[in-house]
């Protein structure tokens, strides 16, 4: 089981998160794996981040998207 750093609390509403990775997905004809995190209580989500043949980096790409406030000095793409 691979690291990955604590998912922050909703910006909006302080809500828990969760991560939600969609299941294998092919995008032109290449495995892709979609993954997001989401609030459970108010629903909002972060950017979807589709990274091809690394499911690992694709969760860790969404938490690390997830968890950037406005006044964070770094941006992750």
């Amino acid at each position: 089981m691979s690291w990955y750093p604590m998912i922050k609390p909703c910006p909006f509403c302080g809500g828990y998160a969760v991560l939600e990775q969609k299941s294998k997905t092919y995008i032109k004809g290449e495995l892709a794996y979609v993954t997001y995190c989401r609030c459970t209580k108010c629903h909002s989500h972060g950017r979807r981040v589709r990274i091809y043949d690394d499911a690992q980096k694709s969760r860790l790409i969404a938490i690390q998207n997830w968890n950037r406030r406005v006044n964070d000095d770094y941006y992750v793409r």
